[in-house]
């Protein structure tokens, strides 16, 4: 199993929040040259560019330490983020059957003593 280092990670952080940006930019951010920042972490790329789909990314505790909310159009797409993801850590997959609205926390009464 590969291990992410901390330039993989913000790799990763960019690239999660705009897929688009070129080699040189992000190479520029985490202070890389854009043919070193290809040649090193060019799996982190890979992988970036393989769950470009990821709508969220929740950091969770528990036997998990992540949850990514991810949108395939069909089940061989799936497959292919899975395996691009397996290669960090194992990996569970679960499919939403449907999503309820998110409801807002309601106030507690206050309480007077």
């Amino acid at each position: 199993m590969e291990s992410l280092d901390p330039v993989d990670r913000r790799v990763l952080e960019l690239l999660q929040h705009d897929g688009r940006l070129t080699g040189a930019e992000v190479g520029r951010r985490v202070g890389l040259s854009q043919p070193a920042t290809h040649a090193q972490l060019a799996p982190a790329l890979e992988l970036a560019a393989q769950t470009s789909g990821i709508v969220s990314t929740l950091r969770v505790t528990g036997e998990d330490c992540l949850i990514f909310d991810i949108r395939c159009a069909d089940a061989s797409r799936l497959e292919k983020v899975v395996d691009a993801l397996a290669r960090y850590g194992s990996v569970t997959t679960s499919l939403g059957l449907r999503s309820d609205e998110t409801k807002p926390l309601e106030p507690q009464p206050q309480t007077t003593a």
